[in-house]
């Protein structure tokens, strides 16, 4: 079930899966009135927002207890990740 990669990360398939299904039925949702108008086809895939939000809490519920920082911290560190890599970006 688990694999690792080239990072020495671990992976848990499942995981991956119940993520691929989210999105896929995302784009699904997405597509009412584009690829078909039927509603039911649109209600038949609602659990996927809600399935991709518990995937990724648990992501990073995984992600986080592997480091030993508080929530807070690493939130922080994220934050600071995210605004330092926008901020040395360089557009063309």
């Amino acid at each position: 079930m688990e694999k690792e990669n080239v990072n020495k990360r671990v992976q848990i398939q499942w995981i991956n899966c119940a993520k691929a299904a989210a999105m896929i039925a995302v784009l699904v949702i997405h597509g009412f009135n584009i690829l078909y108008t039927n509603f039911e086809v649109a209600r038949t895939v609602d659990w996927a927002l809600s399935l991709f939000i518990i995937i990724t809490g648990m992501g990073a519920y995984i992600s986080n207890s592997r480091s030993n920082l508080s929530w807070g911290k690493a939130y922080f560190k994220s934050v600071k990740n995210i605004l330092y890599y926008k901020s040395n970006t360089k557009f063309n």
